[in-house]
């Protein structure tokens, strides 16, 4: 084997190894990223849920009170 070949080898050793830590790197940042996304959208999920509750809550008392002005106004 040359020299040459040998440095070759050698190179490309240190470049895969190079690329498998570069791709650890961005898997890691990915799941950090993916994770953060995941808390944010069980957040807002929980938040429109609660609004949900509310909005339902409040219509049957809202329509009802609607509906009952032109009772009032006519008695």
């Amino acid at each position: 084997m040359s020299l040459i070949d040998e440095v070759a080898r050698v190179l490309r050793m240190h470049l895969k190894t190079l690329i498998e830590l570069v791709d650890r790197d961005i898997n890691k940042r990915f799941e950090g990223i993916n994770r953060r996304f995941e808390d944010l959208r069980y957040y807002i999920d929980r938040r429109v849920g609660f609004l949900e509750k509310l909005i339902v809550g409040l219509n049957v008392p809202i329509l009802l009170g609607v509906a009952a002005l032109p009772l009032r106004a006519f008695i």
